[in-house]
């Protein structure tokens, strides 16, 4: 078919509804960080609390409701937004200092994904007397990855009520991180093969060792009835 004749046969296709291919996560909105701050602060100016579109659906319906509970109490404001994604579109450590500029008072600017991961805290101006700089990293560091955004927020919160946040600290940067789910599915799937590696190999050295005696036997009875012929 000539080219000439590929392009009317093509067009109708292409204009017609639906045909276009459906836009992803990425392209539906903007993924700058720049754009990004600018849609995140319009809505912190309405709701300390933004769980974006796209996250709801790796989220406990409740989600918004108790990250709201958990913040609203800790003596300043804490503005909290949960993305779909984090680093691979974005950079939380380059969205935070945008988005303290664009709300342009104190508080606790938290920005995480819908799975807990990759999430960033900013404390600034007077919250830092209520709010300790690392009560977020010990946090992140206490749970083990991926256990979700609201159970992250709400131990931030546990954290900063305890009173005792250097400690804890100190204790969760020296210990090891709790295993997530995966992890351990993971650990136990590796243990099995390597069990069962083990078998395998007892095995095969067992019926090697079988074989080489049967061999050995083999030749020296056969060595024995010549000598005997002889």
């Amino acid at each position: 078919m000539r080219r000439g004749l590929l392009l009317p046969l093509l067009l109708p296709a292409l204009l017609l509804p639906g045909a276009a291919p459906a836009l992803a996560d990425d392209d539906a909105y903007p993924v700058t960080p720049s754009t990004r701050a600018d849609r995140i602060a319009s809505l912190w100016k309405r709701d300390r609390v933004v769980v974006t579109d796209h996250a709801p659906r790796s989220l406990p319906p409740d989600a918004k409701a108790r990250i709201t509970a958990a913040t609203e109490k800790l003596g300043a404001p804490v503005y909290v937004a949960v993305e779909p994604r984090l680093r691979a579109v974005l950079d939380a450590r380059a969205l935070l200092p945008l988005l303290r500029d664009r709300m342009n008072g104190d508080g606790v600017y938290i920005v995480l994904e819908a799975s807990g991961s990759l999430g960033e805290a900013l404390v600034a101006g007077s919250a830092t007397a209520v709010i300790p700089e690392k009560a977020w990293r010990t946090a992140d560091f206490e749970l083990a990855s991926g256990v979700g955004a609201v159970a992250v927020v709400e131990r931030f919160a546990e954290v900063v009520r305890s009173g005792n946040v250097e400690a804890r600290y100190r204790a969760a940067v020296e210990a090891e991180r709790p295993k997530s789910a995966t992890r351990k599915r993971l650990d136990a799937y590796e243990r099995a093969r390597s069990e069962e590696s083990a078998v395998q190999w007892t095995a095969f050295g067992a019926g090697t060792a079988a074989s080489a005696g049967a061999v050995l036997l083999f030749a020296f009875l056969r060595r024995r009835t010549r000598r005997t012929r002889r």
